[in-house]
């Protein structure tokens, strides 16, 4: 039905889906009866928002993946963390922690 697009078949389908006993399948059979008419047109229809879908995925791991990058930057430039010097015992003249500014 779906790789065909054969969109007259759903109602056929949702009764059989309703009445093969499933709770889970019921419930979701009722929730497709709700916007029934848009789901019928996405299987008849040719034409889909696909292509916009998979650019705002694209923009959406973008704007993920430069958050991270700034939080990172910024950590690195104290504008989150404070680098605090500390003597170490084992030899090294110096040691870097990093302590929160935030709590």
């Amino acid at each position: 039905m779906l790789h065909d697009r054969r969109g007259e078949e759903l109602d056929q389908w949702l009764q059989a889906a309703f009445h093969a006993g499933i709770p889970e399948l019921r419930a979701f059979v009722r929730k497709l009866r709700q916007d029934q008419q848009a789901i019928q047109a996405g299987l008849v229809l040719k034409w889909n928002n696909g292509m916009v879908e998979g650019h705002v995925n694209r923009l959406k791991f973008f704007k993920r993946s430069m958050a991270e990058q700034i939080l990172i930057s910024c950590a690195y430039e104290s504008c989150i963390i404070e680098c605090v010097h500390e003597p170490v015992k084992w030899g090294h003249s110096r040691s870097y922690t990093f302590q929160s500014q935030i709590a």
